[in-house]
């Protein structure tokens, strides 16, 4: 039940996060480091409730490589390193994230 209100808090702060992207006068790395740790709160209520999901669980090793794709696409918009290398190696890193190995 907990994890439950846990994600929906998440959303929440998510939301709230993206309503504040606009507004110039907001410091963006805390704005980046909260829609950050919104994300990895909600993954991780995803990886909770996991157990639940028999057809195709959301594992530790889903988890473990949503956090770092989320960390390296962070760090590349915080150190704005926005080459074409870095996008395509952050879409092959969230392509095997949502891959099913077990199948």
């Amino acid at each position: 039940m907990y994890s439950h209100v846990l994600m929906v808090v998440a959303i929440l702060s998510l939301a709230a996060g993206l309503d504040y992207l606009p507004d110039q006068e907001v410091l963006r790395t805390v704005l980046w480091l909260s829609l950050f740790l919104s994300t990895i709160t909600y993954y991780f209520g995803l990886l909770a409730n996991g157990v639940y999901n028999h057809r195709r669980p959301f594992t530790m090793q889903n988890f473990l490589l949503t956090i770092i794709t989320l960390a390296l696409g962070t760090g590349a918009f915080l150190l704005r390193a926005s080459t074409p290398e870095l996008i395509i190696c952050l879409a092959l890193v969230a392509g095997i994230v949502w891959a099913n190995p077990n199948e």
